[in-house]
């Protein structure tokens, strides 16, 4: 059994053909979720630790490298920082979609509105 996604490239250019669907195995597949903060996310320039809120992404064009903060984390303990091809999927509100995450920052965390599916 897989899990289709979509790539870069049908989020790009908006539309999906089935040859730009990427496959992942189920047994080789995480779910986790997103890093749990108190309150808002604050923005701290110069941390270099970026915090992916539902804000940034779309289900048209992806995530939104641009509007991504950069800000402490809460807790002492290690996150589990995203990595490249990890999927972010949106678990609530009334717009359910997902979308893949390209690895653009080396430290980063999604909120606790995703699922982190690797």
């Amino acid at each position: 059994m897989c899990l289709h996604i979509l790539g870069q490239d049908a989020l790009k250019n908006n539309f999906a053909s089935p040859s730009m669907l990427q496959q992942k195995p189920l047994t080789s597949t995480f779910i986790s979720a997103g890093c749990s903060f108190r309150g808002k996310i604050e923005e701290q320039v110069g941390t270099d630790i970026h915090a992916i809120q539902m804000k940034d992404v779309s289900e048209e064009r992806g995530l939104n490298r641009d509007t991504v903060v950069e800000t402490s984390l809460p807790s002492k303990r290690p996150p589990d920082w995203l990595q490249a091809d990890d999927i972010l999927f949106i678990a609530r509100g009334s717009r359910i979609f997902a979308t893949l995450y390209d690895g653009t920052f080396k430290t980063a965390v999604a909120s606790p509105h995703f699922f982190v599916i690797r």
